[in-house]
């Protein structure tokens, strides 16, 4: 018990510390600074976003390979570097290099603590803990990322935009120290079985409804990305201070934290998840479109409002995503099944993501967002309809 509790807890360690990105609420405006436009600034997330989706399979086939501690203490230490380089950057050659790197990192990163924590729960007959775990070890995340921005938003206000990145790297760094000493796979076991790799991710996505459901966590993951990148531009359009973007950007990760920490009641809801999630994507960029509109004091307050709505679909996905995925998964194949899901909304939202910043520059955040509220709904609820309809896998925890 005492090994699966340190394990546990440093899970949620290396999570808090992996991503206290204190550059997260200035990124855009640090990119601005140098002379990129919004368009180019987000065009560098797509160059992220395009190398994550290449390099995903591949990053989760070497965790299962090689082992996810080892593959986090890669993917941590050139996320490090990735934003080190960003930090010390001031061209768009420079940080689209940067993007690259930082795209490789995350996919050596991104699903292996989960398929650790899993295989290990899993093998030593406690798995009834995963779901709680994850849930927060996800709160932990957005803890780190809240308390870090507020921080860096500050740092960034008395110092320069460029700051809080090398902070950031500093940080990351140093969770690779949690992973040496906490996150023990005792019982990581390479994919030698005799079924080859590639035939026992089809065997996985072969199973009734899975590709729908795989698809549903792709456009989801698509419509938080964009409403997370949504925040800066919204905020610089309604005329907020800089020194309040840390603070407001740390209040909406908390209310994504609490999400995260009551992720069970997902599983009551009528629907379950599918119609939880797309009801909440749908009604936040509605809420931001009404926002936008309205402006001023009244037009801020509507759109902290939309984004407490989004905060708790992000609090929701990710815990949701991960159990679903992973119980999904065979063991020697389950960081690249996970993988493989994130792969499709990392291309989605490289696709997508210039086309977000042209449109506020051609149309407005108004108009942006009520565009994106009835596609992410038509889509999302569409593809729960027909999980539904096709009576797909049961939910894991059920």
């Amino acid at each position: 018990m005492l090994d699966t509790t340190k394990l546990i807890y440093g899970f949620f360690v290396f999570r808090l510390f992996r991503y206290s990105y204190f550059h997260v609420a200035i990124g855009l405006m640090y990119f601005q600074s140098v002379g990129l436009s919004l368009s180019q600034a987000l065009s560098l997330e797509s160059i992220y976003y395009v190398t994550k989706a290449i390099s995903d399979v591949p990053g989760g086939y070497f965790a299962d390979k090689m082992g996810r501690k080892t593959s986090l203490i890669a993917g941590s230490l050139l996320c490090a570097a990735a934003y080190g380089v960003m930090g010390l950057g001031s061209t768009y050659a420079v940080f689209a290099v940067a993007e690259i790197m930082l795209g490789i990192a995350m996919s050596l990163a991104t699903t292996s603590d989960s398929a650790l924590l899993y295989d290990e729960l899993e093998a030593r007959g406690e798995i009834e803990r995963y779901e709680q775990a994850e849930g927060t070890g996800w709160a932990m995340r957005n803890l780190g990322f809240g308390a870090a921005s507020a921080i860096g938003a500050w740092i960034a206000a008395t110092t320069s935009l460029a700051v809080p990145f090398l902070v950031s790297a500093v940080v990351i760094s140093v969770s690779v120290l949690f992973v040496v000493f906490f996150l023990h796979e005792p019982h990581f076991k390479e994919n030698k079985n005799k079924t080859p790799w590639f035939k026992a991710i089809g065997k996985v996505f072969a199973q009734p409804g899975f590709v729908l459901i795989v698809l549903f966590f792709a456009i989801t993951f698509v419509a938080v990305r964009i409403g997370f990148w949504a925040f800066q531009p919204m905020l610089e359009h309604l005329q907020v201070e800089l020194g309040y973007y840390g603070v407001l950007f740390g209040v909406m990760l908390g209310i994504s934290l609490l999400s995260a920490l009551r992720v069970g009641w997902v599983k009551n809801a009528a629907g379950g998840p599918w119609s939880v999630l797309a009801l909440l994507i749908s009604l936040c960029f509605l809420i931001l479109g009404a926002g936008a509109y309205l402006g001023g004091l009244a037009g801020l307050v509507v759109a902290l409002l939309g984004f407490a709505v989004h905060s708790i679909a992000q609090g929701v996905y990710d815990p949701v995503m991960r159990r679903e995925i992973n119980a999904l998964s065979d063991g020697p194949v389950r960081a690249s099944t996970m993988a493989v899901a994130t792969m499709l909304g990392n291309i989605g939202f490289a696709i997508v993501a210039p086309v977000y910043g042209w449109s506020v520059e051609a149309h407005g955040h108004g108009f942006t967002m009520l565009a994106i509220a009835l596609a992410a709904g038509i889509i999302s609820g569409g593809l729960g309809v027909a999980i539904k309809a096709r009576s797909a896998l049961p939910l894991a925890a059920e």
